[in-house]
């Protein structure tokens, strides 16, 4: 894939902790247009909602921010609006974790609900405030790109679909079939299609989610090792029977102690990245489509930028606000 938009960040820089071998560390040349996206995120959810996010943490981080890293060769015409979409999502997972399992059911709902209704009404209004902001969000994206943005409506709408629950999981395998859905892979495929205006053939689309899935699967983990202090605080706060992240399931499941199931975790992460990069090696020979094969390459930065934002990210301490909206 040519690199247009981005930098390659000097390996000896930093240090990967051994959870993204093979793939390197990218970032988009245009930052300050993520940094505009997530601004104005902020003032229109205020101006919509009447609420002010002020204690909301998303996408930007102290060095790195988060779309800058994961989508690195985004069309820089298409970062500002992929960047507010991102923390948008942001704070409605901030939302959905400050409520019970069947108030997050709900929120889930209303939220395909408003995004369904915002793309059928994307010359219209609504005498709600979110879906005013919906409404808005669809429409700019549509004058972007109507057909990708279509396209990342409905991956965005299956994420949230039901048939997401987790509540009595004590089986890590089955979380992790759980997680695939849950860590947003849908909607980050949708945003990478539409912020690098890929076109991915309808029968090609099955392929390329079989072969990114070791990407996201490494990323959910590397977040539950990042977030799990605050996660942990937050479980107990609600005096939840279970807790969505991998070391807490194995804790459980096999009656380990926290240092224990984490490094199975970390080794987790690391088979799940070796299994990635043999799947990009093999695309090189692959009859995939350019943009398949460039959609897959692309999914890599989900794993290495994600890794370094969480690193440093405000959005993990463990004294970080929940937002309740």
């Amino acid at each position: 894939m040519e690199y247009r938009y981005s930098y390659l960040v000097d390996p000896t820089s930093y240090d990967s902790r051994g959870l993204c071998d093979g793939i390197p560390l990218r970032v988009h040349r245009n930052s300050d247009l993520e940094k505009s996206g997530v601004a104005r995120l902020r003032d229109d959810g205020k101006k919509y909602t009447g609420r002010s996010l002020d204690p909301f943490v998303g996408c930007i981080g102290p060095v790195y921010s988060f779309t800058t890293v994961v989508i690195p060769e985004c069309l820089p015409t298409r970062l500002e609006i992929v960047s507010y979409v991102i923390e948008s999502a942001f704070l409605h997972d901030d939302s959905a974790d400050s409520r019970r399992k069947s108030e997050e059911d709900t929120l889930d709902h209303q939220f395909v609900t408003s995004l369904n209704q915002a793309a059928s009404q994307v010359k219209g209004k609504s005498e709600s405030g979110q879906e005013n902001f919906q409404i808005n969000m669809v429409k700019e994206l549509t004058s972007i790109d109507p057909i990708r943005a279509k396209e990342l409506i409905a991956y965005w709408s299956e994420a949230l679909s039901p048939g997401r629950e987790w509540e009595r999981v004590m089986d890590f395998e089955v979380y992790l079939e759980y997680r695939l859905t849950d860590c947003g892979s849908l909607l980050m495929l949708g945003l990478i299609i539409f912020g690098m205006g890929l076109t991915i053939p309808p029968e090609e689309k099955s392929e390329c989610i079989r072969l990114t899935q070791p990407a996201w699967l490494a990323a959910s983990l590397t977040n539950d090792v990042q977030s799990y202090d605050k996660e942990y605080k937050l479980h107990h706060a609600r005096d939840n029977v279970s807790m969505a992240n991998g070391i807490w399931v194995l804790m459980q499941q096999h009656s380990l102690d926290f240092e224990v199931a984490k490094v199975r975790v970390l080794q987790k992460i690391r088979y799940f990245v070796a299994k990635f990069t043999n799947n990009l090696e093999n695309i090189r020979t692959s009859n995939l489509s350019l943009d398949s094969r460039r959609l897959v390459e692309a999914s890599q930065y989900m794993v290495s930028g994600n890794l370094h934002w969480g690193m440093l990210s405000p959005r993990y301490e463990v004294n970080q606000n929940q937002t309740d909206l």
